[in-house]
Order: structure tokens, then sequence, then C-alpha cells
């Protein structure tokens, strides 16, 4: 279930939509009821941690040299 950011051009707000069925797309701005809204473009965003962001230990180019 992605979650989708809008932009209205006519008032320039913005707001995001719980997107679950085609139902779900929004057909008019909640702030002003304008139907000139467009998704906006958004980068993937991601959990950092043991979810496979932090290199594993000696794996590839971040292995340490043994002293």
């Amino acid at each position: 279930m992605p979650i989708r950011q809008y932009d209205c051009a006519d008032c320039g707000k913005s707001h995001d939509t719980l997107i679950r069925t085609i139902e779900d797309y929004p057909i008019k701005c909640p702030h002003c009821g304008s139907e000139n809204i467009a998704q906006a473009v958004s980068a993937h965003g991601g959990v950092q941690g043991s979810f496979g962001t932090v290199p594993k230990k000696n794996a590839g180019s971040y292995k340490r040299s043994k002293k």
C-alpha cells in the first residue's frame, strides 16, 4: 500500500494519500477543492540499520586489512 504525495497547482499545498484501491486516487485537493492536482515526484525512502543498508563485516570493498 503506497503513500503518494499530491501537489495542488491552484493553492500550492501538498497532501499525502494512502492508496489501497483505485477509488483511493484523489480527484480534488482536500484544501481548496481544485481538480488541478498532480502526483509529486518523490525519492524512495529506506530504513537504515539491520535491513541491509549497513555494510556487513568483511564484505566487498569494506574489508579491513589485518595488521
